[in-house]
C-alpha cells in the first residue's frame, strides 16, 4: 500500500476647445466670484446682470448634460442640491414662477465634456435682453459651486446687501489726525489689538470632503495557467467581477483616481503526475480578492490596472494505481501583485488579460508512503490569463 500523504503542516478623452484649465478648486472659485462681481458692476454693457433693483419675480432653471454612465464619467449635483447651494447666498428667487410672469429668468447649464465640465449662465429680463457667461473646470461639482456663487451675486448684488448701522450723531467720531503724545521721558504703551477685527474668513475648499462614487460593473472570464501551485504549468479557468469607482471630488492629489475592487474564483483542470507504479492527480480551487488603486488609460481604448491580489482555497491530490490509494488536500494561501490589461472592443465589450507574480504562504510537499515526492509548492510563481469581459 502506497498512500499519498503530507510531510509537514501547511506553511506558507479631452475636447479640442479648452477655455480655461483650473487646477486648484480654491483659485477656480475665487475667479468665479470675481467674474460674478465684474458682471454685476458693468451696468452699461451687462444691464441684466447688474440690475440692483430687486425684481418682482426671479425664475431659476437648472439643467445638466452628460454622456451615458461609464468609466470616468463625472457626477454632477442634482437640481435640489444646486438650488440648496444657491439658497446659501440668496433666497430672492423661485423655481415655480411661470416663464411668462418672471421679470428675470436665470438659466444654468452644466455640460460634461470628457475630462472637463462647461458651466453656462444665461440671464434674461422681461424685454428679452440676454447676458451669458461661461466657465470651464476640471470637475462638475467644482463648476456647480462656482455657478451657484455667480447666480447668487446676479440675483442679489453686493450693493443690495444691508450695510452696518450708521454711527449715532451723539457719538463723537474719531479724528484720524488726533494723537495723544505721552509725557517726556515715558514710553508710549503698545496699541491694544483690535478686538473688533474679525479673523480672515477660512476658505471652504480647505476642508474638502472625499466624494467617491460608483462608476461601473465589469465581469470577465479567462483561461489561465499558473506555475505557482505545483512547480509546473497548471491550466484552468477563472471568472471575476470588478466594482469600478471614481473620485468625483476631494483633495487635489486624489482627484481623478479610479480605484476598483474585484472578487473572483479560479479552478484548475486536473493535473496528472506519473510516478513509478501509479500516478497522482492534482486539483486547485481558490477564491480571489484584489484591490486596485487606479486605472490608467492609453489612447482611450487600453486600460492598465495594477493590483494587489490574494488567493485562498484548497489544493487536493488523489493517488491512482496504488493499493489502498488515498485522497488528501491542504489549505492554500498566496499573496502577490498583478497587472491587468483591458482592450475595449466596443463601449461595453473588452478583451482582458492578467499577469500575477505571487508567493504561496502555505507550502506543503506531497509525498508517497514510499518516500517518493509527488509534488512541491514553489516559493514564487507566475500566473497568466487571457479572456473576454463586459461592462455593465
Amino acid at each position: 500500500m502506497v498512500p499519498v500523504r503530507s510531510m509537514v503542516d501547511v506553511s506558507r478623452r479631452s475636447e479640442p476647445r479648452r477655455e480655461r484649465r483650473i487646477e486648484d478648486g480654491r483659485v477656480f472659485q475665487m475667479r468665479a466670484v470675481a467674474l460674478a462681481m465684474l458682471a454685476t458692476a458693468t451696468t452699461v454693457s451687462c444691464p441684466v446682470l447688474a440690475d440692483t433693483k430687486e425684481p418682482e419675480s426671479v425664475r431659476l432653471v437648472f439643467e445638466t448634460e452628460s454622456p451615458s454612465a461609464g468609466r470616468g464619467t463625472q457626477a454632477c449635483p442634482s437640481q435640489a442640491e444646486f438650488f440648496a447651494a444657491v439658497r446659501t447666498y440668496t433666497s430672492r428667487w423661485s423655481a415655480n414662477v411661470d416663464e411668462g410672469r418672471a421679470e428675470k429668468t436665470i438659466r444654468v447649464r452644466l455640460s460634461v465634456r470628457g475630462r472637463e465640465t462647461v458651466g453656462t449662465l444665461v440671464v434674461a429680463d422681461a424685454t428679452g435682453t440676454l447676458s451669458e457667461r461661461t466657465l470651464v473646470g476640471p470637475t462638475c461639482t467644482g463648476v456647480a459651486r462656482a455657478m451657484a456663487i455667480m447666480v447668487g451675486v446676479a440675483i442679489e448684488p453686493p450693493g443690495d446687501q444691508p450695510s452696518g448701522p450708521a454711527p449715532s450723531p451723539d457719538e463723537p467720531s474719531p479724528s484720524p489726525s488726533t494723537r495723544t503724545v505721552p509725557p517726556k521721558g515715558t514710553t508710549e504703551p503698545p496699541s491694544p489689538p483690535d478686538a473688533a477685527a474679525p479673523d480672515p474668513p477660512r476658505s471652504a475648499d480647505r476642508a474638502v470632503e472625499l466624494d467617491v462614487r460608483f462608476d461601473a460593473l465589469a465581469f470577465d472570464v479567462r483561461f489561465e495557467s499558473s506555475t505557482a501551485v505545483i512547480g509546473g504549468a497548471l491550466p484552468g479557468v477563472a471568472a471575476s467581477v470588478n466594482l469600478l469607482f471614481a473620485v468625483a471630488d476631494g483633495p487635489r492629489w486624489l482627484r481623478g483616481l479610479r480605484p476598483s475592487i474585484g472578487f473572483g474564483v479560479r479552478q484548475s483542470f486536473p493535473k496528472e503526475r506519473a510516478l513509478r507504479g501509479g500516478s497522482v492527480d492534482f486539483l486547485w480551487t481558490a477564491g480571489n480578492v484584489r484591490a486596485c488603486p487606479h486605472t490608467f488609460d492609453v489612447a482611450g481604448i487600453v486600460h492598465l490596472t495594477p493590483c494587489v491580489e490574494t488567493n485562498i482555497g484548497i489544493l487536493g491530490a488523489s493517488a491512482e494505481g496504488y493499493a489502498d490509494a488515498q485522497h488528501t488536500s491542504v489549505a492554500w494561501l498566496d499573496v502577490g501583485g498583478s497587472m491587468s490589461v483591458a482592450v475595449s472592443l466596443s463601449q461595453r465589450v473588452f478583451l482582458s488579460s492578467t499577469v500575477l507574480v505571487t508567493g504561496p504562504l502555505l507550502r506543503r510537499p506531497f509525498v508517497l508512503a514510499s518516500g517518493a515526492t509527488a509534488a512541491e509548492v514553489p516559493s514564487v510563481g507566475v500566473l497568466g490569463g487571457l479572456g473576454i469581459g463586459v461592462r455593465l
